[in-house]
């Protein structure tokens, strides 16, 4: 990857705080389903199906984003991240 890339602060920002995104998520659900299974003692289906509300809230979000971002630029869609 070239390094040039990360000349645009904006540009180099977003690629941090997505890498730091992805890195929650993964951790997140790693431990949780360490939690899930070992605790409470679901079993890896019931542990599967208890993290399909999450996703689909995931892939509806993502949905609604894609649609709002053309017409309103990023600075409405990241106004939660502002202002917490």
């Amino acid at each position: 990857m070239p390094l040039r890339i990360f000349a645009n602060r904006s540009r180099a920002g977003a690629y941090v705080m997505m890498m730091i995104i992805g890195a929650g998520l993964f951790g997140m659900f790693y431990f949780l389903t360490f939690f899930i299974q070992g605790v409470m003692g679901f079993s890896s289906l019931k542990t599967g199906v208890a993290y399909l509300p999450f996703s689909a809230v995931i892939i509806v979000g993502s949905g609604i984003v894609s649609q709002i971002l053309p017409g309103s630029g990023p600075s409405r869609c990241s106004w939660p991240a502002r202002h917490s």
